[in-house]
């Protein structure tokens, strides 16, 4: 295999298959009626397509390529707001077991892309470092206490990786999502298209995963990835409401004209084009910035993550002001849009925040 697919090939093959699962436009009324706010039929129809390998290296069962794929695939489903665990399995779980290595992640790693087994973990922050204690560690087993709240499109997990702090320490752990000890409990969510769920373990039984790098560095690493791959969603979920607007600014006629001719509509639907364009420019820099050093890698992965997040909020917004009275309807979809950006602003990071950690990275 090339060390390029060809992102059109890949994103049309996505399209079609999204669009064979009756996902070619998202609306209120098709997403209640998913079991568990996921559409596993569909799913499992893109894992057949290789979705859960892209990026994983093909010396360990993988497609190859790498997180500009990733992004490309979740920019496709952020633009339909397809109700999957693309984010949180293949890309926080998958690429940690990968940057972490070992026979334990491995194996687990190959159950993971081929859909026998579908794991789950939290957004990756300071915070969740520190959340969860290891006791009675004995290199092989540990039983694990603590809270992880809000881990996003985990729903149907067979088990969660949990990160223990251990001593300024910290270690990794593989817990079954029916484990003693274990309470899995569904939130009610802004965003319905994104279901979350909150951990309590309290003495959970677990599994310590042991690689070849050490578990901080390899959370860190991963969140330069998954950082690049939710600024691809953001940025498709943009696009997305740029075209909504604009089509129908060219439709609706009022006057006599369509709204679209009038200055106010054009100058909206003008600076939507401009920040699109933008968060296109950002997350293409992330994408290309992981060839280069850790530091760089995350520093482009902030800034992609908190321009693409202003982006999608300010672009929903104006979307639904060009929409008008259809725009802030329950029927229309431009209302799951603003909540995505919202919740994904909520769970990932204020942009101030992400800002702060791209200078910091960037050695300023």
């Amino acid at each position: 295999m090339g060390d390029e697919l060809d992102l059109s090939e890949l994103t049309g093959l996505i399209s079609n298959v999204l669009q064979r699962g009756g996902f070619g436009e998202v609306s209120p009324d098709q997403l209640a009626h998913l079991s568990d706010g996921v559409d596993l039929r569909t799913w499992n129809q893109l894992q057949s397509a290789g979705v859960l390998e892209l990026g994983i290296p093909e010396l360990k069962g993988g497609a190859g390529f790498g997180v500009r794929e990733v992004a490309g695939v979740s920019e496709v489903l952020g633009g339909r707001l397809y109700p999957s665990p693309f984010l949180n399995a293949r890309v926080m779980v998958g690429t940690f077991l990968d940057l972490l290595g070992g026979e334990a992640a491995t194996e687990q790693l190959k159950l993971l892309m081929t859909g026998s087994r579908r794991g789950a973990m939290a957004v990756p922050s300071a915070a969740n470092l520190e959340a969860v204690t290891a006791d009675a560690h004995d290199g092989q087993r540990a039983t694990l206490t603590g809270t992880l709240n809000y881990i996003p499109d985990a729903i149907g997990a067979d088990y969660f990786i949990v990160i223990a702090a251990e001593n300024e320490v910290f270690t990794a752990h593989l817990v079954a999502a029916d484990a003693d000890g274990m309470s899995i409990v569904r939130e009610n969510p802004l965003d319905v298209t994104r279901p979350l769920v909150s951990l309590r373990m309290d003495g959970a039984s677990a599994s310590t995963l042991r690689g070849v790098m050490h578990v901080r560095e390899a959370v860190i690493s991963m969140e330069s990835t998954f950082l690049t791959a939710v600024a691809g969603e953001q940025l498709g979920g943009a696009r997305k409401c740029l075209e909504m607007a604009t089509l129908y600014a060219k439709t609706r006629t009022q006057f006599g004209q369509s709204i679209g001719s009038f200055q106010a509509i054009k100058h909206t639907c003008a600076n939507m084009a401009l920040d699109v364009r933008r968060a296109e420019a950002a997350v293409r820099h992330a994408v290309n910035a992981h060839a280069g050093s850790n530091n760089a890698r995350a520093a482009a992965a902030h800034l992609a993550y908190a321009t693409t997040a202003d982006v999608y909020s300010d672009v929903t917004r104006s979307s639904i002001q060009v929409l008008g009275g259809v725009g802030f309807t329950w029927e229309h979809s431009a209302h799951l849009y603003l909540k995505r950006a919202m919740s994904t602003a909520a769970l990932v990071g204020d942009p101030t925040d992400h800002r702060e950690k791209m200078l910091q990275a960037a050695g300023f």
